[in-house]
């Protein structure tokens, strides 16, 4: 959302409410309807917000609009990469990710991902700048056809991980206990190459 808004406030003026609303920025309710009633056909979102002298968080408003301006300056002086880590940093956008206990790993593989694909965007592509990937971003978000995958986050540390023999291949787990493997069938199993996991029979199973 920020990065849309950052490119084009006015056609993506729904967004930048969203990210006025969510973290890091959370804006009071009050300053949030003020903006609402102030803005007009004739002027942007931000130049609405500018205009407002009283706020209920000020703090919050300024934290906005100070890194508005230094971003849309210099999107338009680094390459894609750098600018999706300066948004990140700039904003707090990527701390208040970083911290959130609920689907942190996911978050964390996310962000990596976003990172990945700018850099990997810019290589591939001749004379882009940061306005063509966010357009990017946009298309693959919109087109169900298309998808950017992130990769698998790190399993949880200090935990016991419940996964299939398979999954388990190249995590360099200490200890992995393969339940109702029998070494001696096993063994005979893999010289067809068809390998089965044998599973001993139910004693307490009635007909």
């Amino acid at each position: 959302y920020y990065m849309q808004m950052l490119v084009n406030p006015e056609l993506y003026a729904d967004k930048i409410f969203q990210v006025l609303m969510l973290k890091p920025y959370s804006i009071h309710p009050i300053d949030f309807s003020k903006i609402y009633q102030r803005i007009s056909k004739d002027k942007t979102f931000i130049e609405s917000m500018r205009q407002i002298n009283e706020w209920e968080k000020p703090e919050k408003i300024k934290k906005f609009l100070d890194a508005y301006d230094y971003l849309t300056n210099y999107i338009n002086n680094e390459t894609v990469r750098n600018c999706v880590m300066e948004i990140g940093s700039r904003t707090g956008i990527f701390d208040t990710f970083l911290n959130e206990k609920v689907n942190q790993n996911e978050n964390i593989a996310g962000l990596k991902k976003i990172i990945n694909e700018a850099g990997d965007f810019s290589e591939t592509r001749k004379g882009i700048n940061f306005a063509d990937f966010v357009d990017y971003l946009t298309m693959v978000l919109d087109d169900k056809d298309l998808d950017i995958k992130t990769d698998k986050p790190d399993v949880a540390l200090n935990a016991v991980q419940l996964t299939t023999y398979y999954s388990a291949k190249g995590k360099e787990y200490d200890y992995v206990y393969m339940p109702t493997l029998q070494a001696d069938l096993w063994n005979a199993s893999t010289k067809s190459f068809k390998p089965t996991i044998p599973v001993l029979p139910n004693k307490d199973k009635t007909d």
